[in-house]
């Protein structure tokens, strides 16, 4: 277990609409002590967006434990998150990088830049061997949260009259109360299941990172006579989200599945999922955790969230991401303007200096001044002109050494697609450094995890976004973005390919047929 490097007691919080789960920690010198654990029904009324609700309930429970006003940390799950892995040029520091990922998420987010939280961690950030800041290219993973998410949680804390010292991901604090709670064999394939009432997270770890993570919305009722449907439903969840992992990062296998929460079904789902999917499959046991011994906690696994929380906050190897307190880019000055910025100063003071020997000198000096700024300026803007005729003439020369037959890639990748019945494409752009990118709109989510296995058996690398839903008046209601990476040498004998069946009532193709008709009449070539 990781050793704490600040002193002191804070509380692991995590809740859905069935339980609130407490977690005491206590951080002294280098030990980290697990002191309670508890539990509390929440209130049958309670809705979760009401943050002075929740902070009121808070502060009972807080009070009854003995740990009134002790600071708390909590989470954000996977489902409000979106999560991009970006590779960027080594900025030299954490803040250059950071100004660099805001840039970029201003462009790619899609949450509006003024309303959200974004934090990165560089990639294997939870390895002892991460690459080092400043050399080569760098590889971050990316979060983004609405600024509201991280507000609720504000106001909870403030409702319950505690501080509120971090707000992690879910993801990674499950992943570090695995790491710390039990033993992962070298190269081992590691998938965790955590059921909650609203929502169960699958979420692959690899290496000492979080390789795959996944929100599947499916609700567990309290009553027991609808928990096999729940279970069923997230066997089913937990199934193809393995597999579409396995499907995009091929090579890579599950050698074992562990199942945490406490909603009643844990045990069910596990034994389904093991003869489902023929792999090891059982209950989270944090055996390498020292925990109170408590006979009212029925099994530690459902504090899996806080208690990845709680013992990492504060530790050595802190979790990656905190978006109460994000990494934030830097201010960095131009040299050229710090150097004006001194010569101004100086002759401010020359003037001052030389005021009593006759107005002449100051207006003089201050003319000089004002010289060198507007050569400055002149030169800048030169400068401005010729960075971006540099990368003109930089893009042609990578598109003229890419040696890609984009259409030829272009009408494989058709033949590939479902029809349009299933999915279309809403914009398509190439290049040598992001490969093909396409924005998909699908009748399901299944079509979409379908073509990820055809890419893969056709030989692509790709990377999925993330799916997001939304009502579209035509049945196309799941939506996402996909990078085709293309191999300079892969080979496609067009002769092969098989083009989709163009619906009946392609309208399309109708108005193709009448602009060539329109053409003959005039004797042109249609």
């Amino acid at each position: 277990m990781r050793f704490a490097s600040q002193s002191g007691r804070f509380v692991g919080v995590d809740y859905d609409t069935h339980r609130l789960r407490i977690v005491h920690v206590e951080a002294a010198g280098k030990r980290t002590r697990v002191r309670k654990l508890q539990s509390f029904d929440m209130p049958g009324d309670i809705d979760l967006a009401d943050s002075a609700a929740i902070g009121t309930h808070l502060a009972d429970c807080l009070k009854k434990m003995r740990l009134k006003g002790s600071p708390i940390v909590m989470h954000v799950p996977r489902s409000s998150a979106v999560l991009k892995p970006m590779t960027l040029p080594s900025g030299g520091s954490e803040s250059e990088l950071a100004g660099m990922v805001q840039y970029q998420m201003q462009r790619d987010s899609p949450f509006d830049a003024a309303d959200t939280v974004i934090d990165f961690a560089v990639e294997h950030h939870y390895d002892a061997h991460q690459p080092a800041i400043g050399s080569g290219s760098t590889t971050v993973l990316v979060a983004a949260v609405r600024a509201q998410v991280i507000e609720q949680r504000r106001q909870v804390a403030e409702a319950a009259g505690v501080k509120l010292q971090r707000v992690g991901l879910r993801p990674y604090a499950n992943m570090c109360c695995v790491e710390a709670g039990t033993t992962i064999k070298e190269d081992e394939g590691l998938a965790v299941i955590h059921i909650t009432a609203e929502e169960t997270e699958i979420d692959v770890v690899l290496d000492g990172s979080v390789a795959f993570s996944r929100a599947a919305t499916v609700r567990v009722p309290q009553h027991a006579g609808a928990n096999d449907q729940a279970v069923g439903e997230v066997v089913a969840e937990v199934a193809r989200s393995l597999k579409s992992y396995q499907a995009v990062q091929r090579g890579h296998r599950i050698d074992r599945l562990l199942v945490a929460g406490d909603t009643g079904i844990e045990h069910a789902a596990a034994a389904q999922l093991r003869q489902q999917l023929g792999v090891p499959c059982d209950m989270l046991e944090l055996t390498e955790i020292e925990l109170p011994e408590d006979d009212s906690v029925s099994h530690p696994s459902a504090y899996i969230s806080a208690l990845g929380l709680a013992i990492s906050h504060g530790a050595e190897a802190n979790l990656p991401f905190d978006f109460l307190n994000p990494k934030q880019p830097g201010r960095d000055v131009d040299p050229m303007r710090r150097k004006l910025t001194i010569i101004g100063g100086c002759v401010a003071v020359a003037a001052l200096l030389l005021a009593a020997f006759g107005g002449y000198h100051v207006i003089s000096l201050q003319s000089e001044a004002d010289k060198l700024l507007d050569k400055y300026n002149a030169l800048n803007d030169e400068n401005r002109k010729g960075k971006a005729i540099v990368q003109r003439v930089e893009k042609v020369d990578r598109w003229g050494s890419q040696s890609r037959n984009w259409i030829n890639h272009w009408a494989h990748l058709s033949s590939l697609l479902p029809g349009a019945k299933d999915l279309y494409v809403t914009s398509f752009s190439a290049t040598a450094e992001r490969g093909i990118v396409m924005q998909l709109r699908a009748r399901d989510d299944q079509i979409i995890t379908d073509l990820g296995t055809r890419l893969a058996e056709a030989g692509y690398d790709f990377k999925p976004g993330s799916v997001s839903t939304a009502n579209d008046k035509f049945g196309y209601n799941y939506a996402t973005t996909l990078r085709v990476l293309v191999d300079p040498k892969m080979k496609i004998d067009l002769a092969e390919l098989k083009p989709v069946e163009r619906p009946a009532d392609d309208g399309a193709a109708r108005l193709i047929q009448t602009h060539g008709k329109a053409h003959r009449k005039k004797g042109a070539t249609p």
